[in-house]
């Protein structure tokens, strides 16, 4: 890396956090916490936090990651073609119509049902998942040991219902808002009933695939809809989560794997298999817990490196194909196979080139996904149709939220769906993400109806300006 590159690059990168810091706290907003906040925060994150600290702070390491050498400056030109591109995409939808006019539930006793029967599908998808490792117990053993490569099990056809399992957190969020923000009195030794069932299943299904992110995005989203309903930003849980978020993130693996091996075994072998994981992961490679938190968001920019030298060359752009493959490994590959063969993944891609190996997986994040489409271009592109797109969603179900409290689970979950692409990048993650909610409002379409010609809707045509 040469180190006037270097310099500018680093410049750059610090021009890039304060901008969007100022323009997130200057900007006109009706939550006090909305869409575009959690992807800013995402955004800084991964494409600017995280490399500051390992070029500042932690040097060490960087060599360590980078296989290849590296320009910073290039690297932080791609971060900031991407936000503008992504902002002027955002802005330009801002006065454009919703897509679907806001709707709002018929009754309260019509959602109790169709929540009840929500929990019901989770819990049969849940049940399902666990059968296909041969039961609760063997999947608490496994799923594990499965998710860190440190087994090899041949799991049944019902683990195909792990696809609808993220709407727990959905659900887990709708009878939070109903019970303990809306204080709904009718049916509510119901709701509580419907609340305890999910929320078991939920922290199982985590167990299972050691689903550390599952557990933080549960407590995210549970504060930044309290934060959002209340419009007020509670100290206290903001401290309790700087403590508990770090231990998770340092911590996590370790516990979830001693607790599937103490479920096997003893309480001794469990004591041993945390401390075994325990030095692997930090002791041996010095990790400090910051170090830790922000390796889990290097990816990002060791991508954008990577595509910006092979894209093109030693792998083809995919101009953006893989967002019309991610649809079809929707249907089970043997039947896709029987036509034709669908080509890697985006992460599959990327995993190789960072790595050599197909071992694990390194999702690219949304930069260096859009540099693999068509490079440049690509990334303009990109950026700008997610902005404004976003903007669109973002807009219809905020105006749904304006008449119907409850939309705010579905508003918080899009945002942090959409907010999270930005470290995924890869559609075929997306595509699993959001086709449970689209199935869920699509089921709760019949039960909602328009607003009265005369209710008067807040304009929200300065949202976010």
């Amino acid at each position: 890396m040469n180190n006037l590159d270097s310099i500018y690059g680093t410049i750059l990168l610090f021009v890039i956090t304060g901008s969007i810091i100022i323009f997130e706290l200057r900007r006109k907003k009706e939550l006090i916490i909305d869409a575009l906040t959690i992807f800013n925060f995402y955004f800084i994150l991964l494409y600017t936090l995280a490399p500051l600290y390992f070029l500042l702070i932690d040097t060490e390491h960087i060599n360590h990651w980078f296989i290849s050498g590296f320009n910073l400056l290039r690297i932080s030109f791609y971060v900031l073609l991407s936000y503008i591109s992504f902002i002027v995409g955002w802005q330009m939808m801002r006065s454009k119509e919703p897509m679907v006019k806001p709707r709002r539930l018929k009754n309260t006793n019509a959602f109790v049902n169709i929540c009840l029967l929500g929990a019901i599908i989770y819990g049969m998808s849940f049940f399902l998942f666990i059968q296909s490792f041969g039961g609760l117990k063997d999947a608490l053993m496994l799923g594990v040991q499965l998710r860190y490569g440190l087994a090899n099990v041949e799991l049944g056809m019902t683990a195909m219902a792990m696809r609808f399992l993220p709407i727990g957190i959905l659900l887990l969020l709708v009878c939070y808002i109903t019970i303990f923000l809306e204080h709904e009195q009718l049916n509510r030794t119901l709701w509580f009933m419907i609340m305890a069932f999910v929320a078991i299943s939920f922290v199982l299904s985590s167990l299972i695939y050691a689903g550390r992110g599952n557990i933080i995005y549960a407590l995210l989203y549970i504060y930044i809809s309290h934060a959002i309903y209340c419009k007020k930003i509670n100290k206290f849980g903001v401290v309790l989560f700087i403590v508990i978020f770090p231990l998770i993130i340092f911590y996590g693996k370790q516990s979830l794997y001693s607790f599937s091996v103490g479920l096997e075994s003893s309480v001794t072998d469990a004591i041993s298999a945390f401390h075994y994981l325990h030095d692997i992961r930090l002791t041996h490679t010095n990790t400090t817990i910051l170090t830790s938190i922000f390796h889990e968001a290097f990816h990002g920019i060791h991508s954008i490196e990577v595509s910006a030298t092979e894209a093109g060359k030693s792998v083809p752009h995919t101009f953006f194909s893989d967002y019309f493959w991610c649809l079809l490994r929707i249907i089970p590959q043997k039947v896709v196979m029987t036509f034709t063969a669908p080509p890697p993944t985006i992460s599959t891609i990327n995993t190789y080139l960072l790595t050599n190996n197909f071992i694990a997986s390194s999702p690219p994040g949304i930069i260096a996904s859009f540099i693999y489409a068509a490079g440049i271009p690509g990334v303009m592109f990109g950026m700008m149709i997610y902005g404004s797109i976003g903007s669109i969603i973002e807009r219809t179900i905020y105006e749904w939220y304006c008449s119907s409290k409850v939309a705010l689970a579905f508003y918080v979950t899009f945002s942090f769906i959409y907010g999270g692409y930005v470290i995924n990048g890869d559609p075929n993650g997306l595509i699993y993400s959001i086709i449970p909610f689209i199935l869920v409002y699509l089921f709760l379409w019949p039960f909602l109806h328009r607003y009265d010609e005369d209710m008067t809707i807040k304009n929200t045509n300065t949202l976010n300006t």
